[in-house]
């Protein structure tokens, strides 16, 4: 986890914490089904599934060096479960890719960002701009290469080819030279349990990026709103 993230990790030990307290029953590595929600005949159901990432597929040149390139999600970087090598292309500039880049800077990695649009965390619209200004202040600071109105096309031997747009909407090629290629591209709400419980005869709702997929401040307020209104 990256040290910027530390009051992040505190809140989850305090969650942990109440919940220990409280006479609530979790059950852990178990996948919610609709029949067992049914069987529980509960008066309110609420949907707190959260959101999964969205896949970006490559194709490769078919050499085997572009095949033994490293391809994952940002989210198996971060929790330990692929350690990437010197070089790595961050496709996406949202506020995880931007974060993710610092994080890798701050261990010595060579980082370059590829984002599609022309500003990184879409401007700041979505987000407080202090932190908008920041962000991007820090990765400018760190030295950290941003490829804005870019977008990856192939993984090649060499590493990742790309496809930049000038301000004059002329196009050109240029081949990245990195062994991993991490994908922070966004998410999507995981609701397919909510929608399979919308004909049952009892209140039902979803929180959280399960709702709409944005931040752990919102996912709270979310929450508190719908359990102080219940």
């Amino acid at each position: 986890m990256p040290d910027f993230k530390e009051d992040d990790h505190a809140l989850i030990c305090w969650y942990e914490h109440q919940l220990d307290k409280l006479p609530i029953s979790i059950k852990m590595n178990k996948t919610a089904t609709i029949e067992e929600i049914k069987a529980y005949d509960a008066d309110i159901i609420v949907i707190a599934t959260g959101s999964n990432p969205i896949n970006l597929n490559f194709a490769d040149d078919g050499s085997e060096a572009a095949k033994s390139k490293t391809l994952c999600q940002a989210v198996n970087v971060l929790n330990g479960e692929v350690i990437p090598g010197q070089k790595v292309a961050i496709i996406g500039a949202g506020l995880v890719g931007c974060e993710l880049a610092l994080w890798l800077n701050k261990k010595n990695l060579d980082v370059t960002i590829v984002e599609s649009t022309p500003d990184i965390c879409g401007g700041g619209k979505d987000m407080c701009f202090a932190n908008y200004d920041m962000l991007r202040d820090l990765l400018n600071f760190n030295k950290i290469r941003v490829m804005t109105n870019t977008k990856a096309s192939q993984i090649t031997s060499e590493g990742l080819l790309v496809k930049c747009t000038d301000d004059k909407g002329i196009e050109k090629e240029e081949n990245l030279s990195v062994d991993t290629i991490v994908t922070a591209v966004g998410y999507k709400s995981e609701n397919k349990l909510y929608k399979e419980l919308q004909n049952e005869p009892r209140l039902v709702y979803q929180v959280g990026d399960a709702h709409n997929v944005h931040n752990i401040m919102s996912a709270i307020w979310d929450a508190y709103e719908l359990g102080r209104s219940l």
